[in-house]
């Protein structure tokens, strides 16, 4: 990678999938976006944000947030790099640039790692290294939902929400997903619906 470039400034061609947006939206345009995401694309995954912590305030997104790059660095293996860059910038803004596969764009936004922030970690949030996969790939759609049925009395929407994992869980299509209800059976599953 040269010096100065920056995958989020510069129209990336990335890859290979997402050419179609899932749930109906369209892909986005470089015009509207600032990149081009047609492709494979890898990061960290955010899975978790801790409330007024680091990552909250930086407004990253649980589930559909992707950090693709750091301090101008390309985040495409999970060889620790990431994680020290994060404790040796403790105190310090780090930029990041931030994959959203609900909107199909890239943001940037800044982040502050400390230990202040009244949780545990620099950044209040939990990462995985994934590889990142269209939405119809990792999400249900809810068509029916019945009267007097669990997913009634979970609140659920048919046709306008989408499942995208059970509690901190998220699954990989809907054979698994049977697996987390049968599972549950007879017990709360805290789900993560999409509107």
């Amino acid at each position: 990678m040269s010096a100065g470039f920056s995958p989020c400034h510069r129209r990336e061609r990335i890859r290979g999938l997402l050419r179609h947006a899932a749930m109906g939206a369209a892909a986005s345009s470089p015009e509207d976006s600032g990149a081009d995401v047609v492709g494979k694309e890898q990061g960290f995954r955010v899975h978790r944000v801790e409330p007024n912590s680091p990552g909250h305030d930086a407004g990253l997104e649980s589930i559909i947030d992707y950090i693709v790059v750091a301090n101008g660095v390309r985040l495409d293996s999970d060889d620790g790099s990431f994680v020290r860059m994060i404790q040796e910038n403790k105190g310090k803004e780090m930029r990041l640039c931030v994959f959203n596969t609900h909107t199909l764009r890239t943001r940037e936004t800044i982040l502050l790692p400390n230990d202040q922030w009244g949780g545990t970690g620099l950044l209040g949030i939990t990462i995985r290294f994934d590889v990142l996969q269209s939405l119809d790939k990792h999400t249900l759609h809810v068509l029916d939902v019945y009267p007097d049925s669990p997913a009634s009395a979970a609140g659920l929407d048919d046709f306008n929400d989408y499942i995208l994992g059970c509690g901190d869980l998220l699954f990989d299509g809907p054979d698994e997903f049977g697996e987390i209800v049968q599972h549950n059976t007879s017990r709360s599953a805290r789900t993560m619906p999409r509107s």
